[in-house]
């Protein structure tokens, strides 16, 4: 996945946790006695990858103690431009690694499977199908007889805020063929965060093992699923090292200024962590000044800070203009910039603030 929003150097310590996030998700198969990993789409960002991007995920899956399936989405669709036929990827793939490219039941994955048990899979073949595949494979799916079905698909759901989009899925489909046990566990990628779906538990998104962006809920997460014909047992286990931090702050004191500082300071692992911060409020010169150092310490220190302060109002107060001499042009100067940052137009008024600004820096001497 690009990172553009972080710089050079972070952007290549989160591509590689994104990697060992892959390893960390064979330590809980491992650890939790898992028969097989389930990645439902998306797999990569894209079908253009590098080979050396091919090599590391190849060797990162091969790590991984257990079967390893992974399901076409509509970042890496099964189009002439896929990566899973490209002759690099394939001859790099350990056996434990399977490609679900075909609709329904994976009768191929018989010799890695647990007796009893069915993967039944909907690849995408496009980005932008006419239906979503995973509506045509549960509506064509027999009984399961005596089986443990676990189904694989991909796409936003309807209800929980998905586009209005041909491909969307919709979720009385999907608990239809729960409910008359079609499938037993519907395993869905595409939303970053861990979702349940249904009241039995057995329509799950797990997100993504590492967050992506700030308005994500639960990201982070390898859901470890234990299911039979009675019921399904899903738990989540935290596999991210990086924190995506929404914050907003209301500045209305000077020690407002030192509280941001402070909570900065308790951050932790602060070179994993993205922060967007959202000033609003009113403050001083002076205490513009400190926002702007405190600002720029934290952002020396994070992965990533976006700072935004559209909504803070500057009001200068006597203490801003004291050092300027009463009477002299300077301090008549400084007095005009103040009344005009207080005026409605907020452009001039931002070019007032730089102005003042610039001339309290000056001081005296000005």
């Amino acid at each position: 996945m690009p990172a553009h929003f972080l710089s050079q150097e972070a952007a290549v310590r989160f591509q590689q946790a994104r990697l060992d996030a892959v390893v960390r998700i064979g330590e809980v198969a491992a650890r939790e006695g898992a028969s097989f990993v389930v990645v439902a789409g998306d797999v990569f960002d894209t079908n253009l990858l590098s080979p050396r991007t091919v090599a590391r995920a190849a060797a990162a899956m091969g790590r991984i103690p257990v079967p390893v399936l992974l399901l076409p989405g509509n970042h890496d669709p099964l189009d002439p431009t896929t990566i899973y036929r490209r002759p690099d990827f394939l001859s790099q793939l350990t056996p434990n690694v399977r490609v679900l490219a075909e609709p329904g039941v994976q009768a191929h994955l018989a010799d890695v499977l647990p007796p009893g048990v069915e993967v039944v899979a909907a690849p995408w073949t496009s980005r932008h199908p006419a239906d979503n595949p995973l509506h045509a494979v549960l509506r064509d799916l027999p009984p399961a007889g005596g089986a443990v079905r676990v189904a694989v698909g991909h796409g936003g759901v309807d209800a929980v805020g998905g586009r209005d989009e041909l491909d969307i899925l919709r979720l009385e489909a999907l608990r239809e063929a729960v409910v008359e046990r079609r499938v037993h566990y519907i395993a869905l990628g595409d939303r970053h965060s861990t979702t349940r779906l249904d009241g039995e538990g057995r329509i799950f998104y797990a997100g993504t093992p590492e967050p992506t962006a700030f308005d994500e809920v639960e990201p982070g997460n390898v859901l470890v699923v234990d299911v039979d014909a009675a019921g399904a047992a899903v738990r989540p286990v935290r596999v991210a090292t990086w924190r995506f931090v929404a914050e907003r702050f209301d500045l209305a004191r000077g020690e407002d200024v030192e509280a941001l500082a402070e909570w900065f300071s308790r951050l932790p692992d602060q070179e994993r962590t993205a922060v967007r911060l959202e000033v609003t409020g009113a403050v001083t010169l002076e205490g513009r000044r400190r926002l702007d150092q405190a600002l720029e310490r934290a952002g020396a220190g994070l992965a990533s800070l976006d700072a935004r302060t559209e909504g803070l109002l500057v009001r200068p107060d006597e203490g801003d203009l004291s050092s300027l001499a009463p009477g002299s042009l300077a301090r008549r100067v400084a007095e005009r910039l103040r009344a005009e940052m207080a005026g409605e137009d907020r452009e001039q008024a931002a070019v007032a603030e730089a102005a003042l600004a610039l001339l309290l820096r000056l001081g005296a001497g000005a």
